[in-house]
């Protein structure tokens, strides 16, 4: 098995002290925009989409141009950590605080998802902590990731003996638990890049982020991920994509095409400049038929 951890993975400066809610940082380098939010972690109780994550207000946002990043990878680290930097600094002002680390997005990582299963026998006969912590190692173990870089290990469901779709094991009586994975991976070329931008902006990464992912847990509800969804996140450079079912994510990846493929062959096709085709792009580019007139070309 050739599973790569990714160093640096730790926050070191989100925490502003007991008593107060944390900040956290998040960083999405695209190929056409650059975003940066910051928000506080709220202590509050409001309902979310999953009861174990705490809500979250976005205090300081800021965006601008991309540079320096094509299909999702750096192609120029000091043209890419200029752009950064003004994101990062609009943020900053308009949240009136300083960050010291961000999670990063990744959205052309070349991310791919396996799927694993792993067992292991129950020793006391009643299933502990430690035997649904050794039954997904198992499973991990056994993914071989061909050099990429481990970022999300997702546990769909549990085996007990012959009982099969069991959400949480721990306390129940078996003889053999089994744990199936889905297991995200990206390249760590690419995040060691990335990872090397925030570094000249002297910013510590936090963790990395599969785009789709994030994006799921942004929009979908409980009910849609349940029922089985597909979400599609169409980018400048790549176009991403995540699939739920039964509540939990069963695979997702990246296709090297993304919106401005569409504006450079608009501008090939009516030969005109790239400003020009993005102009008739957003005005009269339009993927639903029905809200076209049928006499227009």
């Amino acid at each position: 098995m050739k599973v790569v951890p990714f160093p640096g993975a730790t926050p070191t400066g989100s925490n502003t002290g007991a008593g107060t809610p944390s900040r956290i940082a998040t960083l999405d380098i695209g190929s056409t925009k650059i975003c940066c939010l910051i928000g506080e972690i709220e202590s509050r109780k409001r309902r979310t989409v999953d009861d174990r994550i705490p809500p979250v207000r976005i205090i300081g946002s800021g965006h601008c141009r991309s540079e320096g990043v094509r299909g999702g990878h750096v192609v120029n680290v000091a043209a890419a950590e200029r752009a950064v930097r003004v994101a990062i600094e609009q943020a900053e002002r308009m949240s009136g605080a300083t960050i010291s680390d961000v999670y990063l997005n990744l959205s052309g990582a070349r991310c791919r998802s396996l799927h694993a299963t792993g067992t292991v026998v129950v020793e006391a006969g009643e299933v502990r902590s430690g035997d649904v912590r050794r039954a997904v190692a198992a499973a991990l173990s056994s993914i071989d990731a061909d050099g990429q870089a481990v970022v999300h290990v997702t546990v769909n469901g549990y085996r007990l003996d012959d009982a099969r779709g069991i959400a949480e094991p721990e306390g129940m009586h078996g003889r053999e638990l089994s744990a199936s994975i889905n297991v995200l991976l990206a390249d760590p070329n690419t995040m060691a890049n990335l990872a090397r931008v925030m570094e000249r902006c002297h910013l510590d990464v936090a963790g990395f982020v599969v785009a789709p992912y994030a994006a799921a847990r942004s929009v979908l509800l409980a009910d849609e991920m349940e029922l089985g969804v597909v979400l599609v996140e169409l980018g400048g450079g790549s176009t991403s994509f995540a699939v739920f079912n039964e509540g939990v994510l069963l695979s997702a990846g990246a296709l090297p095409v993304g919106s401005h493929h569409v504006t450079t062959d608009i501008a090939r096709g009516l030969n005109t400049p790239i400003a020009h085709a993005e102009r008739v792009k957003t005005l009269w580019g339009s993927t639903v038929p029905a809200m076209l007139d049928e006499r227009e070309l």
